[in-house]
């Protein structure tokens, strides 16, 4: 797995998502380097080594990914509804 540098867009701002993969160490390796390919749209900002859960079998790992301007369709809206 290839370690990213942190930068300062690694905080929260627009289109900054944080994402945490919980699993089998070869299976979230495997999504975090799907993640972390050259894609439009996405721009791969930071990623964490990876943890042993702490109650649960398997490990975690976190990315942060910045959501960019891609071709027409790339990035789909999404809305999302706040439960009370």
């Amino acid at each position: 797995m290839t370690a990213v540098a942190a930068s300062p867009l690694a905080g929260q701002g627009p289109g900054v998502v944080k994402i945490r993969l919980c699993g089998a160490v070869p299976d979230i390796a495997a999504v975090a380097r799907l993640l972390g390919c050259p894609a439009p749209g996405i721009d791969l900002i930071d990623l964490s080594p990876p943890y042993p859960n702490r109650r649960d079998a398997g490990a975690r790992l976190y990315l942060t990914i910045r959501l960019t301007a891609g071709p027409p369709g790339t990035l789909r809206q999404l809305t999302l509804r706040e439960d009370s």
